[in-house]
């Protein structure tokens, strides 16, 4: 994979550079981080590749802060040009332009300055986030413009990589999100998987963790906000139109056959991650409630973004995990919204089957269609459509909404963030509060 920029010497010598005076432990870090970014830029996994150059970002940062040095500015500019990463862009290249960047005989360098000046990444204000503009904030957590929002959505659930570096940062935090099993099976268990077992409440304290962290570093400006979707902002995310009612409990399920992936049953495949056939292949007692027809490779949850993303380029609106909403459900504050369905059995699957097992026996037949020859045509109608319902999963219809105690943790709840951007971010604070 071949960079914007390579990372190198710059040839402007040492003493340009910053290298006279540093002792020799200064020297050898300064040769590990220079070498950091060079392997980093010459990777040619690119996934790999990223990894290395937010590791160099991180690592460079603090060593700049001590020893001022040309050539890692240089490397850090071209490392946010590879990453995308407007901040750390603009920072290298303010510095550069304040170390003489334009008048150097360096062609290097001015070519560097060229493709930041581009971007315009070399305003005397830093590039915050802007609406209707892809955004990667210091996590790797990529965000997208969603039509008729003022937010930008995560493209992905909320990763254990992410809540990892929250938990590090603040010791008390729950453990709860830390292996999580169902029935002896791990859930979630790599760092791309998406956080499960957390509540709405730690989902609300990582937002502003985010938020804080964010602000600190200049990553986001000082009136963008990290926080939880509203139910509305997740409906447009998920396409959803023609909804009513003032409330999500009003809101709740009117849209009837409409789901993340369209309007077909079952899922067609790569649609997502749900309770089906790898479900079944695993949980046995639980078969079921398992959806007939679908097999999604995974029988609990699944990395971030294994599936078609939608239009918006947003993954995993359908199934993996239930996402926690901002909202609280209805008038009276019973529980806050999640949407979106997971690879669990979900409360209204299991409810329509475990009805169907409480009918007698005459009437389970006739539902099943084995014996129902006196109904008149309206009726067997209405049987056809209730047994269909039995392989429906009303959890993933797009207009489908759960309501939960704040404090619940379930292996099967997760979350998403959305970040307000400027202005939108007052509105964010009076619809949570």
């Amino acid at each position: 994979m071949k960079s914007a920029v390579s990372a190198g010497a710059t040839g402007a010598g040492a003493a340009a550079s910053g290298e006279v005076g540093l002792d020799a432990q200064a020297r050898l870090d300064l040769d590990t981080l220079l070498t950091m970014s060079k392997e980093a830029t010459s990777e040619s996994d690119r996934g790999r590749q990223r990894k290395l150059l937010r590791y160099f970002l991180r690592r460079s940062m603090p060593f700049l802060k001590a020893h001022p040095n040309r050539e890692l500015w240089v490397d850090r500019a071209v490392a946010a040009l590879n990453l995308n990463r407007p901040r750390e862009g603009w920072g290298a290249g303010r510095k550069l332009l304040a170390l003489g960047g334009l008048q150097t005989s360096d062609e290097r360098e001015h070519k560097l300055l060229e493709q930041l000046s581009i971007k315009g990444w070399l305003g005397k204000a830093p590039p915050w986030p802007a609406l209707g503009a892809p955004f990667e904030n210091s996590l790797g957590m990529k965000f997208a413009p969603v039509p008729g929002t003022s937010v930008l959505f995560s493209v992905w659930e909320t990763r254990n990589r992410d809540y990892a570096a929250y938990a590090k940062a603040d010791p008390v935090v729950d453990s709860s999100w830390q292996n999580p099993t169902f029935q002896g099976v791990a859930v979630s268990p790599g760092p791309d998987y998406p956080v499960v077992n957390v509540s709405w409440n730690d989902a609300t304290a990582f937002c502003k963790w985010l938020t804080r962290k964010e602000r600190a570093t200049e990553m986001i400006g000082p009136s963008d906000l990290y926080r939880l979707p509203t139910d509305l902002e997740w409906s447009a995310a998920v396409g959803l139109q023609g909804e009513t009612g003032d409330t999500p409990q009003e809101r709740d399920s009117k849209v009837p056959g409409v789901y993340p992936w369209g309007r077909t049953w079952p899922p067609p495949p790569g649609s997502g991650n749900f309770c089906d056939g790898s479900f079944a292949g695993q949980f046995t007692d639980a078969k079921d409630f398992a959806i007939a027809g679908c097999n999604d490779g995974y029988a609990v949850t699944s990395p971030v973004g294994s599936f078609h993303p939608n239009q918006f380029g947003i993954f995993d609106l359908a199934g993996n995990v239930s996402e926690w909403c901002q909202d609280l459900y209805s008038a009276d504050k019973a529980g806050h919204v999640l949407r979106g369905g997971s690879w669990a059995p979900s409360f209204g699957r299991v409810a329509t089957i475990e009805a169907e097992e409480m009918m007698s026996d005459k009437d389970r037949r006739s539902l099943l269609g084995e014996s129902s020859p006196n109904l008149d045509p309206t009726a067997q109608k209405i049987l056809q459509i209730i047994r269909s319902s039995l392989n429906l999963d009303p959890a993933l219809l797009s207009s489908d909404l759960v309501a939960a105690a704040p404090t619940n943790r379930v292996v099967s709840l997760g979350f998403r963030c959305v970040l307000a951007v400027g202005g939108s971010a007052a509105t964010a604070r009076s619809t949570h509060e």
